[in-house]
C-alpha cells in the first residue's frame, strides 16, 4: 500500500479497503461488524442475497432487515414457480409468517 494514500477524514486504509471489498458473505460480515450472537437470519443461505442490513429500533433489539421482493425473487427460483402471486403467499405464510420472537426479521418493501 502507498504512503501517500489519501483516506477520507476519519477513514482508516483499515476502513477504505473494507469499503473497496466486495460483499462476499453477508452474513458472515455483519456476524462480525456486530458480534451480536442473537441476530437471528433467515436459515437457507440463498435468502443472504436479500439482506439490506440491520434494523435498528429504539428500545428494542437489532433485527436483520431483508428485501422483500428479493427474498420472492429467491423463493421463486428456490420452489421453481414463476406465479408471483403464488410465491407472494408463500413467502408471506412460510418466511414472513414464521415468528420466532422479538428478533424475527423484518422485510422491507424498497421504493
Amino acid at each position: 500500500m502507498h504512503s501517500d494514500l489519501n483516506t477520507p477524514t476519519g477513514s482508516s486504509p483499515h476502513e477504505l479497503q473494507h469499503e473497496l471489498t466486495p460483499r462476499l458473505n453477508k452474513r458472515q460480515e455483519i456476524a462480525d461488524d456486530y458480534g451480536d450472537p442473537e441476530l437471528l437470519f433467515l436459515s437457507e443461505p440463498e435468502y443472504d442475497e436479500a439482506i439490506i442490513g440491520v434494523a435498528h429500533r429504539i428500545g428494542q433489539d437489532d433485527v436483520i432487515a431483508y428485501d422483500y421482493n428479493k427474498v420472492c425473487e429467491v423463493v421463486a427460483k428456490m420452489i421453481g414457480n414463476d406465479d408471483i402471486m403464488e410465491v407472494m403467499e408463500y413467502v408471506e405464510f412460510n418466511v414472513m409468517g414464521a415468528y420466532v420472537g422479538e428478533r424475527t426479521p423484518i422485510f422491507v418493501d424498497v421504493v
